[in-house]
């Protein structure tokens, strides 16, 4: 998997990349059971909604999933 470009607009990250992302994205946060929510975005290739107690843990998810 593999991310160009995270942005925060302080209520989500709208992460740009290659197209099969949307997919491997909600793969990974519907196993961790985290509740975060992963949806097609108009900006980029997909929306991660966050809130202030899981935006670091869904930070160090997305690096932790993504190719170096």
């Amino acid at each position: 998997m593999r991310i160009t470009k995270i942005q925060d607009d302080g209520e989500r990250f709208i992460i740009h990349g290659d197209g099969r992302l949307l997919q491997e994205l909600k793969e990974v946060f519907d196993n961790m059971t985290l509740g975060v929510s992963v949806t097609p975005s108009e900006k980029g290739v997909a929306n991660i909604l966050y809130t202030e107690n899981n935006r670091d843990l869904v930070l160090r998810v997305l690096n932790d999933h993504t190719e170096k």
